[in-house]
């Protein structure tokens, strides 16, 4: 695992772009709808789909085993899954998997396939960023927060003008408070 780790360090994996990730996502309904009429061809591209989307982010996709140990650095999740999806598809060139396994095969390349389409690589950078964008945001509202509590206090306090009668008033009772005998 080591040595894959200090290989892909030195490959150029990139984030797929917005359209990119649409057109992706857009092929793979494509590829689920399929499995209906023909489960094996859905396979079939599901494997080559992934090899695609595998290709756009930077991946070598020559050999498998390299591939896999490629992938195995920030996709560990799903590794396995794509290893036996594989396993399933040259099952299918052999004429030796049931549906039942096309089935699994489709559901192992498309947990591998939303994962490839996410920005792992670079997910400890995102965080930070998320969290950075939330703490501004936070103290964006605190400041607008604050802004509408003094607007508010403002409005409700009295203005000198209003205050007048009431002192008025108030001097008006002391003043016949002290001339009772």
């Amino acid at each position: 695992m080591k040595f894959a780790s200090e290989r892909v360090e030195h490959l150029d994996i990139r984030p797929l772009l917005a359209d990119q990730r649409d057109l992706f996502a857009q092929q793979w309904r494509g590829v689920q709808a399929l499995f209906v009429d023909d489960p094996g061809g859905a396979v079939t591209r599901a494997d080559g789909l992934v090899e695609e989307v595998m290709k756009t982010r930077g991946y070598p996709i020559a050999d498998f085993d390299q591939r896999a140990a490629d992938l195995s650095v920030h996709h560990a999740r799903v590794i396995d899954n794509y290893r036996a999806a594989r396993e399933i598809a040259e099952r299918h060139r052999r004429a030796a998997a049931s549906t039942e396994d096309l089935r699994k095969a489709m559901v192992h390349y498309r947990e591998l396939f939303q994962d490839l389409l996410e920005d792992h690589e670079n997910a400890t950078e995102q965080v930070a960023d998320r969290a950075a964008d939330r703490a501004a945001e936070r103290a964006d509202r605190g400041e607008r927060a604050v802004d509408r509590d003094v607007s508010r206090l403002a409005d409700q306090r009295p203005r000198a003008d209003d205050r007048a009668p009431i002192d008025n008033q108030r001097q008006s009772r002391i003043n016949d408070r002290d001339a009772r005998p």
